[in-house]
């Protein structure tokens, strides 16, 4: 099963998908964080003489190879969004290749649907209306939404109307409904403390993200000030990284991101780090592409994703305006069903991905 080419492709200016082909013409898909879009793309064309000429089988020695190769370029980044997008296509490969899904290759199913959070992303938007788009989704039968809140690495800026909204959301909703804060690192620590007690009198259930990602100590002091879990982790890469989050920061929740983690076949040893302390899993998932098929099957294998996992409601080109990929998973009643198709169950019309790719 040689690997004869590796493509890279900007897909509408901000998605970056991977298309690596075999001699027997299996063509596995994968992607990757759209962070820095073109430098990403450029980093999977430069990995691609490492991958070009292996047996696709070999997902763990080419995923070695590739960690090896471009570490000294820097540990997690860009990198690892570049190696991520190569590691699922060869799980999708593999999985084409034997004709079992990929979460068969990763231990089989906990879980065969999987409850969605409606993850909000549009913010600084009047609290009414924020209002109105969490009804929107509760009418859709998501049980669990997140909103993204004011602050993006604020470090407490003010005015600040988090508490504000969130309770004029909790109002609308009542306490049926789980609410999650999204604070993209907007806090010192004694902020976050206080906002975090609010948001326990208010009954949110995961506050993420409240401080800079390098605070272990914070996010060790914070997690021990509050009974709500806090949850961090889209920002790194690695075990290790994920190891000393558990270990030194004590959090409540880890947020892998399988297109920043090294792919897949990393991912499961974030999994298996999540497990080892007992926490649970509940990953960033941004993109409703192959983004989310590819946690789709990671979400069914590994053990600590028994929590609803997040799902982007919000407009997304892909998705909605420019439908290319067959088979795309459709939310039902705020769950979405674990793919049964061979690899990752989807693909997209390579003709349109080419054309958006130029036009974007």
């Amino acid at each position: 099963m040689k690997i004869t080419s590796v493509e890279s492709f900007v897909v509408l200016k901000r998605n970056v998908f991977v298309r690596v082909e075999t001699a027997e013409g299996i063509v596995g898909w994968g992607e990757c964080s759209p962070i820095a879009p073109r430098p990403v793309a450029t980093l999977v064309d430069w990995l691609a003489p490492i991958v070009i000429g292996q047996d696709a089988f070999d997902v763990g020695p080419i995923w070695q190879a590739l960690f090896t190769g471009g570490f000294k370029l820097g540990h997690g980044g860009i990198v690892a969004h570049a190696i991520s997008g190569i590691d699922i296509a060869l799980w999708d490969i593999k999985g084409q290749a034997l004709g079992v899904p990929i979460h068969c290759l990763l231990g089989g199913c906990h879980r065969h649907e999987v409850e969605l959070i409606a993850s909000l992303w549009r913010r600084d938007r009047p609290i009414e209306e924020e209002v109105e788009r969490v009804q929107k989704a509760v009418d859709l039968g998501y049980k669990s939404v997140k909103l993204h809140l004011d602050k993006r690495w604020g470090h407490d800026a003010e005015p600040d109307r988090t508490i504000a909204l969130m309770t004029a959301v909790r109002s609308a909703v009542g306490d049926g409904i789980d609410l999650l804060a999204d604070m993209n690192n907007a806090y010192t620590l004694r902020t976050a403390i206080r906002v975090g007690r609010a948001f326990q009198e208010l009954g949110i259930r995961h506050f993420e993200e409240p401080l800079p990602p390098y605070d272990l100590p914070g996010y060790r002091a914070l997690q021990a000030a509050l009974d709500i879990p806090v949850a961090t982790g889209e920002q790194d890469c690695s075990r290790w990284q994920f190891e000393q989050l558990a270990a030194e920061g004590q959090v409540g929740i880890l947020m892998p991101d399988v297109i920043k983690t090294y792919g897949i076949t990393e991912t499961m040893r974030i999994a298996d780090v999540a497990q080892r302390h007992n926490i649970p899993v509940v990953c960033h998932n941004a993109y409703p592409t192959i983004n989310t098929v590819a946690h789709l099957h990671f979400w069914a294998a590994a053990k600590m994703c028994f929590r609803p996992q997040e799902y982007v409601v919000d407009p997304d080109p892909l998705r909605d305006e420019f439908p290319i990929f067959e088979n795309l998973p459709v939310p039902s009643g705020g769950k979405l069903a674990v793919p049964n198709r061979p690899g990752l169950g989807i693909a997209p019309d390579e003709a349109s991905l080419r054309r958006l790719s130029v036009e974007g």
